[in-house]
């Protein structure tokens, strides 16, 4: 009857951590795909970043060119460009190393690197 108990015991034990498990899976999953979305927001907005600001110089240069903008507003708007492209590239690396967790996460393995710039 000891025996009995102290299997029924591990039996109740064995449930509670299959299903400490479990949650935690689900933890992990959740947190990893919400970490993946965000960081495909933060790339979509840096692309856009970078859309404006090459805009940005290419009016600048413009203006410069017909005399009605000063050279520091040409500077002023690459340093802007290189700004959101280095926020970008940031971005993207960001991006990649959250794939990389939700597809661990999911147990996938590693993904191959997305080749969207």
């Amino acid at each position: 009857s000891g025996k009995m108990l102290e299997a029924k015991a591990a039996l109740t034990t064995a449930s509670a951590n299959e299903i400490n498990a479990r949650q935690q899976v689900t933890s992990d999953v959740s947190q990893a795909y919400v970490n993946f979305k965000s960081a495909e927001q933060r790339k979509a907005i840096t692309s856009g970043q970078v859309a404006n600001a090459t805009e940005g110089v290419r009016i600048a240069q413009g203006r410069y060119q017909a005399g009605l903008g000063t050279f520091v507003d040409v500077t002023t708007a690459q340093t802007n460009l290189v700004t959101a492209q280095t926020n970008d590239v940031n971005a993207q690396a960001t991006l990649e190393v959250y794939r990389a967790a939700l597809a661990h996460a999911v147990g996938m393995g590693v993904p191959k690197l997305s080749s969207s710039r």
